[in-house]
């Protein structure tokens, strides 16, 4: 069982990854003291596009078999302005760079959103837009036990919530080069408009996980690339395996990985640390002793003295 601080650190930086630096509009249906535009994040996204340009400056062009090189990289930056959609220099449909984009800011901003909400997994991967009113984030508790009553969680808009959800909610039109957007009920929806199956999003986790990691580790950015040469292979062999051998790098074993399952923790152990008087609503467990039991993960304890 993992500790987290560290986590938390860790889902701090990967939600900041796909970010663009770019004001973001606060949902219209916050409250009017907080109904301003603001720019947030811009300095975790520069310096994320900062490492992705040079990144992308040695990946391989498969049309010419050449480097991208730091100059084209950085054009291409200009103009997207999203990190993530210069990570590759090929534009075919196998699946498209935007795609591979909306996907790993999909996965950063469902990320940050379950460490602030303390939702879990089940209920932020179907999460549907329905649920966001003018009190906060709602949603139908995803696990109770047969005859249990329905307990509806409510998490109070936070200016950095507000910002996430609205970087969820642009994020398909954002990343999309198709003339006409599908207008999905969900809030982290797939391309084609529906939520992700739990092997999709597992799998799409995965891959954007790779990709963050890749910005700061070498190995593991070359790695990435081996991978990405290895499916284009199959993929132009229409299934058949390539000559070159599978790789067999594990980013799941990566020190600085960690799996939707931690985030929940993380975000209750830090509720706890902060001592917030709503912990156990934001944990919403029935018993306290199973937030205890499975959630915290404090190492230290601090109490103040009794006198």
């Amino acid at each position: 069982m993992e500790h987290l601080p560290d986590v938390a650190v860790r889902i701090e930086q990967f939600g900041n990854h796909a970010s663009i630096d770019s004001p973001i509009r606060l949902h219209r249906r916050s409250p009017p003291n907080v109904e301003k535009t603001i720019t947030t994040l811009a300095e975790s996204a520069r310096r994320s596009i900062v490492a992705t340009i040079a990144a992308a400056a040695s990946t391989v062009d498969p049309t010419c078999g050449k480097a991208i090189g730091h100059a084209r990289a950085t054009a291409i930056c200009a103009v997207t302005a999203t990190a993530p959609q210069i990570c590759g220099a090929s534009r075919a449909r196998r699946p498209e760079q935007v795609e591979i984009a909306a996907s790993a800011r999909t996965t950063s901003t469902a990320c940050t959103a379950t460490y602030l909400t303390g939702f879990r997994a089940a209920e932020i991967r179907p999460y549907r837009l329905s649920g966001l009113g003018n009190d906060g984030v709602r949603v139908i508790s995803a696990k109770r036990k047969k005859g249990e009553a329905e307990v509806v969680k409510v998490r109070e808009w936070s200016t950095r919530l507000q910002v996430v959800v609205e970087r969820a909610r642009r994020t398909p039109v954002e990343t999309s080069k198709k003339k006409f957007i599908v207008q999905s009920l969900y809030l982290f929806p797939n391309r084609r408009g529906q939520p992700y199956s739990k092997s999709g999003w597992n799998s799409v986790w995965q891959d954007a996980m790779w990709e963050w990691i890749a910005t700061f580790d070498q190995e593991a950015a070359v790695a990435l690339q081996v991978a990405r040469r290895y499916e284009a292979e199959r993929r132009r062999l229409k299934g058949a395996e390539p000559d070159e051998e599978r790789p067999e790098y594990s980013i799941a074993d990566h020190p600085e990985y960690f799996s939707t399952m931690d985030i929940r923790p993380a975000a209750i152990t830090t509720k706890l640390e902060r001592r917030s008087a709503d912990a156990y609503d934001f944990a919403a467990h029935a018993n306290p002793a199973t937030t205890h039991r499975h959630y915290d993960r404090r190492k230290v304890k601090r109490a103040s003295a009794t006198e």
